[in-house]
């Protein structure tokens, strides 16, 4: 392990930690408490800027919304470890903290990259030689664009930390200027929130009214993203692309019932 890194940590126990699809971890132990190392991946073809994840790391940090960053050092990063356990925004209290966090992060004026969604598609080698591909759903969103906001990008529940109702969020590695929709349609797909729980909760924190069809066609751009991410040889986990395809597919025929 090539990392200097600062006392107290130098000296303090190291396990490794399984967590996360991309990168390397463990877990150090020491007389400072407890603490997650973790070696960055290279796999820059995916969509990962280690400084924008910098920038809003720093951020969510300072507001307490994201472990402690603690030290950073070219591929490496040190952060307080939490004892917390990983999972859906299944209850009220956990949604409607999910939807905090976002609306506190589309307030955040950061430099970021650009999701730019199908262009992102086509990178990750969505539709090469074929037609599949919810392109209608994209074509939507792409006549009535919206200003961009700060957007964490991978808002699946292995990124949400709890601590009861109390969220953590991590992995801050895609995070861009992606379109308002864009991390709450994540909600739909990945912690299955229903369309009519996202728009009701977002009114209820103080959000204005979601446009259904806006927010089902992100859900089918989303999973499809997720899909074509999958299939790409960097990540390789073609285990869940079946089902991010079945997941597009649903919210095509659900944007159809109601345009």
């Amino acid at each position: 392990m090539i990392c200097n890194l600062p006392e107290p940590w130098a000296k303090a126990r190291r396990t490794p930690f399984e967590g996360g699809l991309t990168n390397r971890h463990w877990l150090l132990e020491g007389g400072a408490g407890k603490a997650l190392l973790r070696q960055n991946s290279a796999a820059l073809e995916l969509g990962i800027d280690r400084g924008a994840e910098l920038r809003l790391w720093q951020a969510a940090s300072a507001a307490g919304i994201s472990p402690e960053l603690l030290w950073q050092q070219g591929d490496w990063t040190l952060c307080r470890f939490l004892d917390a356990e990983p999972g859906p925004a299944d209850t009220e209290q956990k949604l409607d903290a999910l939807l905090g966090a976002i609306r506190w992060l589309q307030g955040q004026a950061l430099a970021l990259p650009v999701l730019p969604l199908r262009e992102r598609a086509l990178a990750l080698g969505a539709g090469e030689g074929r037609a599949e591909g919810p392109w209608a759903a994209y074509a939507l969103i792409e006549q009535s664009p919206l200003p961009l906001v700060s957007a964490h990008v991978d808002l699946n529940p292995q990124n949400c930390l709890w601590q009861g109702p109390r969220l953590w969020l991590v992995d801050w590695e895609y995070g861009s200027l992606a379109d308002p929709y864009y991390d709450i349609a994540a909600l739909h797909i990945t912690h299955e929130v229903p369309i009519d729980r996202l728009t009701s909760g977002w009114q209820r924190g103080g959000g204005e009214a979601l446009d259904k069809a806006r927010l089902l066609a992100m859900a089918a751009v989303f999973a499809h993203l997720c899909e074509a991410w999958c299939r790409h040889p960097q990540a390789g986990y073609l285990a869940y692309a079946a089902h991010y395809r079945k997941a597009w597919g649903h919210c095509l025929a659900a944007l159809e019932s109601v345009l």
